[in-house]
């Protein structure tokens, strides 16, 4: 995956902005991590870099929910659109009713943060919600 993705590129600029493109990005990778941990590493921020070691409680947080599937869209925090959340969902393929998206109940969220000192989106956490104070912001 980190192949395909270069930051000066301007399709890689284009994922770089979206958070639901980010989130999915981290979703992907977490399920081969040995393969992606470059990846993994690189889109999670460097203050939580070491609280992530090599992915694994990540990745068996994932593997924990049957038939795991991700949520389209971005849930932005209560009044700070530079931290949103994407949701994970259990039994994605039986999934016909789908919760509002201001409901945040899903089994995992990912955390996402708009890191303007890295010029991205990256992920902050993983499992719970990570409230926004306690979210780094990086250099302004």
């Amino acid at each position: 995956m980190t192949g395909d993705f270069d930051l000066e590129a301007e399709e890689s600029q284009e994922i770089a902005d979206d958070p639901r493109r980010i989130g999915y990005w981290f979703f992907r990778a977490l399920h081969d991590r040995a393969k992606n941990l470059d990846d993994l590493h690189m889109i999670v921020t460097p203050e939580s870099r070491p609280f992530w070691g090599s992915f694994e409680i990540a990745a068996a947080l994932l593997d924990s929910i049957e038939d795991a599937g991700m949520l389209q869209e971005a849930v932005y925090a209560h009044g700070d659109l530079n931290v949103c959340y994407m949701r994970v969902i259990r039994e994605a393929k039986e999934h016909t009713l789908i919760t509002p998206a201001s409901v945040l109940d899903d089994p995992l969220l990912i955390t996402l943060v708009w890191r303007p000192d890295h010029g991205r989106w990256m992920v902050h956490g993983f499992g719970d919600m990570v409230h926004p104070d306690k979210v780094p912001r990086g250099a302004q």
